[in-house]
């Protein structure tokens, strides 16, 4: 079987008929936009759909209370490392 027909499988399997919702943390603005556009080529290429929450601070996730399906975190920034961020998520 394909490799984009089984992650497709996967996430249909995970999410039903909902929407992907990902977070991608990182205090450089620039590394942010490319992995964003990352993401997004990604998942687009394989019909996934998904809402991509980027942020530049770790507190302000926090802050929000929100639940992620995925998360890409920046191991070192301000305030709070994202390893720190994965165990409060």
């Amino acid at each position: 079987m394909d490799n984009d027909k089984i992650d497709l499988q996967r996430c249909k399997s995970i999410l039903g008929s909902g929407t992907m919702k990902i977070l991608i943390c990182d205090d450089e603005e620039q590394y942010l936009d490319v992995l964003c556009a990352h993401v997004q080529d990604y998942m687009g290429k394989r019909f996934i759909e998904c809402e991509i929450v980027r942020a530049t601070s770790p507190l302000e996730v926090m802050k929000q209370d929100l639940r992620y399906d995925l998360a890409f975190l920046d191991i070192q920034m301000e305030g709070m490392d994202g390893i720190s961020l994965a165990k409060e998520l």
